[in-house]
C-alpha cells in the first residue's frame, strides 16, 4: 500500500464497487424475468420494446404478473419482493449518483449528497455512508438477486415443460 492510501478508505470504496456489481446481478435477474414475459405472453403484453429504467422495468413486471399462470400466494410474494427491490435501491441510487462532500481520510465513511430533480427546481439529498451500511445493503441486494434469478430459472423450466408437453400432445 502506498503513503496515499488507507486500509478503511480502500474497503470504502471497495464495499462502493461491490454494491455496483451486485445491482449489475440484480438488475440481470429483473431484466430475464421481463425477457420471460416478453417473449411467453407476447399476445398479451402489446408492448414493442422492454422497458431499461429500474421503476419502468417494476412498472412492467406489476402490470404483466398476473397474466401469468401462478398463484395468488406467489404473486403476491413477487409484488412484495419489487417493494424490496424498489426501496432498496434508493439507497443504491444515493451512493452511486450521490458526490462525496466529506470524507475524512482513514475514517472509513463519507458524506455524499445526490441532486434529486423535480420540475424546475431541485433538492439535495444528504447521506453519510460507512463500510458495514454499504455491505448490509449489498448481502441485501445479493439475496434479492438471487430470489429474482431463481423465479426466472423456474419460469425458464416451467415454459420448457410445457412446451414439451404440447409438442407430446400433437405428435
Amino acid at each position: 500500500m502506498d503513503e496515499h492510501s488507507n486500509p478503511h478508505d480502500e474497503a470504502l470504496f471497495a464495499a462502493i464497487g461491490r454494491l455496483v456489481v451486485t445491482w449489475g446481478l440484480l438488475e440481470l435477474g429483473i431484466d430475464t424475468m421481463i425477457d420471460f414475459i416478453h417473449v411467453n405472453l407476447q399476445h398479451i403484453v402489446n408492448e414493442p420494446e422492454r422497458p431499461r429504467m429500474l421503476k419502468r422495468k417494476i412498472k412492467y413486471l406489476r402490470k404483466h404478473f398476473r397474466s401469468l399462470p401462478m398463484s395468488e400466494e406467489a404473486c403476491a410474494y413477487y409484488q412484495t419482493l419489487l417493494d424490496r427491490v424498489r426501496e432498496s435501491s434508493e439507497f443504491r441510487h444515493d451512493v452511486i449518483h450521490g458526490a462525496v462532500v466529506n470524507h475524512a481520510a482513514g475514517s472509513g465513511e463519507a458524506s455524499l449528497v445526490r441532486l434529486i430533480y423535480t420540475p424546475g427546481d431541485f433538492e439535495q439529498k444528504p447521506i453519510t455512508v460507512t463500510v458495514d451500511a454499504i455491505l448490509s445493503r449489498n448481502d441485501e441486494a445479493t439475496e434479492l438477486a438471487s430470489q429474482l434469478l431463481n423465479w426466472s430459472r423456474s419460469a425458464h423450466e416451467y415454459a420448457r415443460k410445457q412446451q414439451q408437453q404440447f409438442e407430446q400432445q400433437t405428435q
